[in-house]
């Protein structure tokens, strides 16, 4: 299923028709942002946790660096 935004289409690409097609970051607020609660994202959870352990992980070494 394509997303249609004010009748455009998403193409992610750099060298999209601007009258026919909305980019990325429009796709992330227009659609992904308000459909969030409704968005399955199961999908995504093998590299969402490597990104909570990378966060966590910088957060522990954050406090434990010393600044010359």
């Amino acid at each position: 299923m394509q997303a249609v935004l004010n009748g455009k289409t998403f193409n992610p690409t750099d060298d999209k028709d601007n009258e026919k097609n909305y980019g990325k970051a429009a796709f992330a607020r227009d659609v992904v942002a308000k459909n969030a609660g409704t968005i399955d994202f199961s999908a995504f959870s093998e590299i969402l946790n490597r990104i909570n352990l990378v966060i966590a992980d910088y957060a522990v070494k954050k406090t434990t660096i010393a600044i010359p």
